[in-house]
C-alpha cells in the first residue's frame, strides 16, 4: 500500500471522530482527500456494513451517515460469511471493542487489526489459521480471546504481552507445547486447552495466581507441573479423555490438588480411546 494512502486513511480516521465530520458532504470529504479517490472506502465501508448488520439503513449510498453509524458500533459480527481475508473496511476503523469472524475461511490476520488498542473480546474459531497470528499479540487491552477449532501448532512467545488477558480458548488446535511466557498472563483466569497434543506444561504455569479454570479434556499423557499447587485461585481441572481414570492410582501431584480442594474432573469409566486400545492389545495378543 502506498504510504501516502496510509497516511491517508490514518489522518482520515481521525477526522471522521470529530464533531464537524457528521455535519460535511461528500464533496467535503473528498477535499480534505487531497487527490486520493475515497470510492473505495466508500463501497469498503458500505460492505463492512452489510457483512455484519451493522446499520439499519437501507440506503447505503449516503456515506457520511453511514460512517456516523459505523462508529456509534462497538461490536462486529461477520459469522458464517466464507471470508477469506477481513473485510476492506477494517483498515479504516478501529474503534470496535468486541469482533467476532467465527466460521469463516481465515487463513492470515492483516496487519490493520494492530491499531484496533481498543479491542476487548476476538473470536476467531473455525477458521483456517495453521499459525497464531503474531498481530495480536499487539492487542494491548484484549482480555478475551479465542481460536478455537483451528490448525494452530505454536503459539509465539510475544503471547506473554498480552497482559490484560484474562480467557484464553486454544481448544482442538495442534499445540504441542505452550511457550514460557504464558506466566506472565497474570490475570489469566480461565485457559482452555482441550483437543491438543500437549504431553507437558510449563514448570511455571504456577505463578497464573488468578487462574481459576484449567482444560486439558483430551491431551492424551498431559502431565501436570507440580507448581499448580500455588495458584491460589484454581478450582477446575478438566482431565477428562487424557487417560487418568477414577480409581486409578493418580500421581502425587493430582492428589495434592485434590487435598486442596480443587475439582479434577476425570473419568468415571474407560474412555473410548482407551477401550479401543484394550480391544486392540488383546486382538493383537491372540494373533
Amino acid at each position: 500500500m502506498p504510504r501516502e494512502e496510509e497516511q491517508f486513511r490514518t489522518a482520515l480516521y481521525d477526522l471522521l471522530l470529530s464533531q464537524d465530520a457528521a455535519m460535511r458532504d461528500l464533496g467535503w470529504l473528498q477535499a480534505q482527500a487531497q487527490g486520493v479517490d475515497i470510492s473505495p472506502l466508500v463501497v469498503a465501508l458500505q460492505e463492512l456494513a452489510r457483512l455484519g448488520h451493522l446499520t439499519t439503513m437501507r440506503d447505503l449510498s449516503e456515506p457520511l451517515q453511514l460512517l456516523e453509524e459505523l462508529l456509534e458500533r462497538k461490536n462486529l459480527i461477520c459469522v458464517h460469511r466464507k471470508l477469506h481475508t477481513l473485510p476492506e473496511g477494517m483498515r479504516y476503523l478501529r474503534h470496535f471493542e468486541e469482533l467476532d469472524f467465527a466460521h469463516n475461511r481465515l487463513e492470515t490476520i492483516e496487519a490493520c487489526l494492530g491499531q484496533y488498542q481498543s479491542l476487548r473480546l476476538l473470536i476467531l474459531d473455525e477458521n483456517w489459521l495453521t499459525h497464531f497470528p503474531l498481530v495480536l499479540c499487539r492487542l494491548s487491552q484484549l482480555q478475551q480471546l479465542s481460536l478455537q477449532d483451528n490448525f494452530i501448532k505454536t503459539i509465539p512467545n510475544e503471547l506473554g504481552q498480552l497482559q490484560n488477558l484474562q480467557s484464553l480458548n486454544m481448544a482442538n488446535n495442534m499445540l504441542t507445547r505452550l511457550p514460557a511466557s504464558i506466566n506472565q498472563l497474570s490475570q489469566l483466569h480461565t485457559l482452555c486447552l482441550d483437543g491438543n497434543r500437549l504431553k507437558k506444561l510449563p514448570d511455571d504455569l504456577g505463578r497464573l495466581r488468578e487462574l481459576h479454570t484449567l482444560k486439558l479434556r483430551g491431551n492424551s499423557g498431559v502431565q501436570l507441573p507440580e507448581t499448580l499447587i500455588h495458584c491460589q485461585a484454581l478450582k477446575v481441572i478438566d482431565l477428562r479423555d487424557t487417560g487418568w481414570e477414577e480409581g486409578e492410582l493418580l500421581p502425587p501431584v493430582i492428589r495434592r490438588l485434590r487435598e486442596q480442594g480443587i475439582k479434577i474432573q476425570l473419568n468415571t469409566q474407560p474412555s473410548l480411546f482407551k477401550r479401543l486400545r484394550e480391544w486392540w492389545d488383546k486382538w493383537r495378543g491372540e494373533e
